[in-house]
């Protein structure tokens, strides 16, 4: 009896994956009518220079939606510099998207933080881009190949175990 429960609950988790992976797909094929193309975008950098994503196809890009508000994105930083350096001299873009309040705090925390990559400010158009990447909650990233299609949307944080072996698997892929 008790084997029977151990192999119930695996095919449950087998089909429980499934449906995951299954939903993953679902939501990137919502992009640009089904396809599952990175839709454009365009924000400005510290500097005010305009940036858009698809000025980075070629390259593999991590975007990375947070503000310094966020305490869960906060508690992603060191991961994410220690991922950026197991990655060093990969084909990568490090986009991050601040949805913070005001340009001022968004300045001074980009500078305190001193986080390698693309550095853009959300706001005012952060309704926008919530919009357009169907998401609702910070921290949110998203990786997009080379040819500007969504490799992984709600992709798993770069604290969660493993995660830079998946990203590498989409490198090398």
């Amino acid at each position: 009896m008790h084997m029977h429960r151990i192999v119930l609950f695996l095919l449950l988790l087998t089909l429980s994956s499934f449906k995951n992976a299954d939903n993953r797909h679902e939501r990137a094929m919502r992009y640009s009518g089904g396809h599952n193309n990175a839709p454009d975008f365009t924000l400005q950098d510290s500097a005010n220079h305009t940036v858009t994503l698809s000025q980075f196809k070629g390259k593999f890009v991590v975007i990375c939606m947070e503000a310094n508000w966020c305490r869960p994105c906060l508690e992603e930083l060191k991961a994410t510099k220690e991922m950026q350096a197991n990655l060093l001299g990969q084909n990568i873009v490090w986009v991050f998207i601040s949805f913070d309040r005001d340009k001022e705090s968004w300045d001074e925390a980009r500078r305190e933080n001193n986080i390698k990559g693309i550095q853009l400010w959300g706001k005012p158009k952060s309704e926008d881009l919530k919009k357009t990447f169907r998401f609702d909650s910070l921290p949110y990233f998203i990786w997009i190949d080379k040819d500007g299609t969504i490799a992984m949307d709600d992709a798993p944080r770069p604290s969660v175990r493993n995660t830079i072996k998946q990203l590498r698997v989409y490198l090398n892929g």
